[in-house]
């Protein structure tokens, strides 16, 4: 099953230890780029893998217009490996091709392969036709006449944005490596490689992973508690027990969906072990998940659960010695949360202001003068009705002699 704890697959042998999959990225993997023509034929490993040939290169209308469904394109079919054993269905082959690829198809790309003869017309890139910014909540198109439109969707009077992103599991069908393949639109799905002038990869440093023992007295939060409400809809929850029904008792939102409220303390973890992955700009891999401050508040946050001060250690072997490191935040984020408890909030007092809190008086303010709008009057005005036109403001363009 997946921990979302973990970030990982774990599986329980029903002994007395857990085993959990090792994953690391493969975009400079010297198997699968070994080759420098041709194609290297692969099989896909899940049930549930989905091979519509129909579906790729993912345009933006098919993603965005299937339906409200943030995550519509992300399901799989039921082609794939029948569990227990069996072989596998019709679409569920797959190739990727060499630095030098088959005539017509790009350079080290997944295709899939629906009729399992290798490259020909019918194979279909496994990518998104177009690509996805963050920042703007917006997609723009790789057609000839570029689109750009929202990414945003709204269910149950929330708005969220869309993922678009794409998983495969495979296999080589010659070594029986495995590989994840991942794609997507946004630039975090969509990995980066150096390539020397001969077209081989240079291998990049894997990220540096840290060991991190917690300790309520290592959290800038000690002592702190914070309430708040699960977003509705995401299913991502790395502790499940420290959130279940409101403590003033069950209740919905505005559309009928039961809440979940979360309450969270640095001591609820322990003293539990965290492996963090450091890339050489962000360090990652501590509980989080999205939250709101109540049912009804449109907007969400990110609520990180464990908060390591500055100069907390962390190890992390370097050439196969235990290393010490230390953290060093730096940003911190806040939100301001509804207290459920009134009586906490009697300490808070607020006093009358005074012409000094502003750092001025009115007597520095400048002096006004009231000047009555003048009048005249014309004794011998001409009848409405004998004027030829009407100056307005100066301007006689509507007039002539």
């Amino acid at each position: 099953m997946y921990s979302a704890e973990k970030r990982t697959w774990i599986h329980w042998d029903g002994g007395v230890s857990i085993n959990f999959f090792n994953e690391k990225n493969a975009s400079a993997d010297a198997t699968l780029l070994a080759k420098s023509t041709g194609w290297t034929a692969l099989s896909a490993t899940e049930h549930n893998a989905n091979a519509t040939v129909a579906n790729f290169p993912i345009s933006a209308s098919a993603w965005f217009n299937n339906s409200t469904n943030a995550h519509a394109y992300s399901r799989k079919s039921n082609s794939g490996i029948i569990a227990g054993g069996g072989s596998a269905k019709l679409g569920d082959t797959f190739y990727f091709t060499a630095l030098t690829p088959p005539t017509g198809k790009l350079a080290r790309t997944l295709y899939i392969d629906p009729t399992g003869n290798g490259p020909s017309s019918d194979d279909r890139a496994l990518m998104f036709n177009f690509s996805a910014n963050e920042r703007s909540s917006e997609y723009t198109s790789f057609a000839a006449t570029p689109v750009t439109a929202t990414m945003e969707i709204t269910q149950n009077s929330q708005t969220f944005v869309q993922w678009p992103y794409k998983t495969i599991e495979l296999k080589d069908l010659v070594t029986n490596k495995e590989y994840k393949w991942r794609t997507g639109a946004f630039g975090w799905d969509n990995s980066v490689i150096a390539i020397k002038a001969d077209g081989s990869v240079y291998t990049m440093d894997e990220p540096m992973i840290l060991t991190y023992t917690h300790a309520a007295v290592k959290d800038m939060n000690n002592t702190k508690e914070i309430t708040f409400v699960k977003e509705w809809g995401n299913q991502h929850d790395p502790v499940p027990s420290l959130c279940g029904v409101p403590a003033g008792g069950a209740r919905t939102d505005a559309n009928g969906n039961a809440v979940t409220e979360c309450v969270v303390e640095p001591s609820d973890f322990g003293t539990k072990v965290y492996s963090l992955r450091y890339n050489g700009k962000w360090v990652d891999g501590l509980p989080d998940m999205e939250g709101r401050a109540s049912e009804n508040d449109s907007n969400g946050f990110r609520v990180t659960m464990i908060n390591p001060i500055a100069g907390t250690v962390v190890t992390s072997p370097v050439a196969g010695v235990s290393t010490q490191f230390v953290l060093k935040p730096l940003a911190v984020s806040e939100s301001f949360l509804k207290e459920p408890n009134m009586a906490n909030c009697s300490g808070i007092a607020f006093s009358a202001l005074t012409p000094a809190d502003f750092g001025w008086t009115s007597a520095d303010l400048p002096i006004s003068t009231l000047v009555p709008t003048p009048a005249h009057a014309w004794a011998n005005k001409p009848v409405q009705g004998n004027l030829k036109c009407t100056v307005n403001s100066g301007d006689a363009s509507q007039c002539s002699q």
